[in-house]
């Protein structure tokens, strides 16, 4: 064998290992490439997920919110309602004439016991309007009964014993039917059916 021969079969054996090794470098590579694309996927992925978690948690507390803040508006509109509907009973009350007046103050008044004394308190302005009922509660009962004006006193009466008080104002009296009423009158004027 010639040493020419020789030469190139060592330069041929050595392009042959030359190739494969950068055959197999570059095949590494490719298997690096994809490992880390791989890798690089599945964390976009789980950095996505969790962001468009966040994403959805915070929009889901910020409609609950606008929500709560919506039905508590309603609720103030409905309370609004319901006090300007009691607010026209009572104006409508303390409009009535003078013997309707009287006429339901006689009503309440049979909450006062037939052996108690005490004052009639009421506004300056109705002392007229509820003295004859004074002098009939007086005459039947038991106990000795005044009437006293106190301003402060909007409408209706008080009645002030030594040991307690009823308390028969348009006004305390409106808001017991209120509390007795509101129910049903929601129910009428905002039905269940209507969704928030």
């Amino acid at each position: 064998m010639s040493v020419e021969r020789i030469k190139n079969a060592i330069i041929g054996e050595a392009e042959k290992e030359a190739r494969q090794i950068v055959s197999q470098a570059e095949e590494e590579r490719e298997n690096r490439l994809e490992t880390g694309s791989s890798g690089l996927e599945s964390e976009f992925h789980r950095r996505f997920e969790n962001i468009k978690k966040e994403a959805e948690q915070d929009a889901e507390r910020k409609i609950m919110q606008k929500r709560s803040q919506h039905n508590l508006e309603l609720l103030k509109k409905r309370n609004e309602l319901l006090n300007s509907v009691f607010d026209k009973a009572a104006e409508q009350l303390q409009g009535l004439d003078d013997d309707a007046y009287r006429e339901m103050l006689a009503g309440w008044a049979d909450q006062i016991p037939s052996d108690a004394s005490g004052e009639v308190l009421c506004n300056s302005s109705d002392v007229d309007r509820i003295e004859p009922l004074v002098k009939e509660l007086d005459k039947n009962a038991d106990g000795d009964i005044s009437l006293e004006a106190e301003d402060h006193i909007e409408d209706g009466m008080v009645f002030r014993a030594e040991d307690f008080e009823i308390d028969m104002t348009i006004r305390s009296k409106m808001n017991e039917l209120r509390e007795e009423l509101t129910p049903e009158i929601a129910r009428i004027v905002f039905p269940e059916n209507i969704k928030v």
